[in-house]
């Protein structure tokens, strides 16, 4: 028979991961399964008392778009089936878009950086302080930021770019 245990989406690579793990088997005394990307995890035959929900926005880059939207489908089924979940879903769609931060943000009046669609800049539809930073949408971990000095350039960059990209001053 399979007793209470916690599920803890994320990666095993990742140093602050291992961590967390063993702090919440040493605190809650119960086993904890690890599902990531990339990895064959189980099925649920039981659902855990507690799912923590650690995904990297970056993780998508690392191990694919699919393998992440499966992890995501696990936790929502998680979510659906009333299991207390360390940061829901919700609170991950919006860490993978920076549109959707600075919506969530702004419409409670939080202080959060301007994000502006590139295409929307170009077209007039949105206007943006110059020099500003060309991003990657969804977020994550940039290892290179280009700086856009003037509007003109905007049409510089290929389409497929700017389609998935976004502008902060």
């Amino acid at each position: 028979m399979i007793g209470d245990y916690i599920i803890y989406v994320g990666e095993d690579k990742d140093f602050s991961d291992r961590w967390l793990l063993k702090i919440i088997h040493r605190q809650t005394n119960l086993p904890v399964v690890l599902f990531g990307p990339g990895k064959k995890n189980i099925k649920l035959v039981k659902m855990p008392v507690l799912a923590v929900n650690r995904l990297y926005t970056s993780a998508i880059s690392r191990h694919g778009k699919e393998n992440v939207k499966e992890l995501v489908k696990i936790l929502t089924h998680l979510e659906e089936k009333k299991i207390p979940l360390i940061n829901s879903t919700l609170g991950y769609s919006i860490d993978t878009d920076r549109n959707k931060q600075f919506t969530f943000f702004r419409d409670r009046q939080l202080p959060y950086v301007q994000v502006s669609k590139v295409n929307s800049v170009l077209n007039g539809r949105e206007s943006i302080d110059f020099p500003c930073v060309l991003k990657t949408n969804p977020s994550g971990r940039n290892k290179t930021l280009e700086i856009i000095d003037k509007k003109e350039k905007l049409s510089l960059i290929p389409s497929i770019v700017r389609k998935n990209s976004v502008l902060q001053p």
